[in-house]
């Protein structure tokens, strides 16, 4: 829907996806974007460093270079806003070919968050 939405509108389009399987369902979207040269931005949940059982782990970086994507990984509330800012400045002023998939470590809690701070006040 991202990838129709940014075509057809000729503006970003922006996909928020749940670790693992929400990613994983997206992958073939997200690859169609990328060969199709359309910027897409997608906001993936990771899983806790400390789930290493967890069936949601994965390497989301290297599934997202796979299907063409660029990967950018936040690593703490206290630099999320910054860090998922400063990726996406460099990567709309690149011109760019392919989708970008910000990777966000989840809280201990379960809780994202990433969105909660990188959309305070917004």
């Amino acid at each position: 829907m991202a990838d129709a939405y940014a075509r057809m509108s000729g503006r970003l389009g922006v996909v928020s996806v749940h670790q693992g399987c929400g990613l994983t369902s997206a992958t073939t979207g997200i690859g169609e974007a990328a060969k199709s040269r359309t910027p897409v931005l997608v906001l993936a949940a990771e899983t806790a460093g400390a789930a290493v059982n967890s069936n949601f782990a994965m390497d989301q970086d290297a599934l997202a270079s796979s299907v063409g994507a660029e990967s950018h990984r936040v690593h703490s509330a206290a630099s999320a806003v910054v860090d998922t800012l400063d990726a996406v400045t460099d990567w709309l002023a690149s011109d760019p070919a392919a989708p970008l998939v910000i990777d966000a470590k989840i809280g201990s809690d379960g809780g994202s968050w990433w969105l909660t701070e990188a959309f305070k006040g917004h």
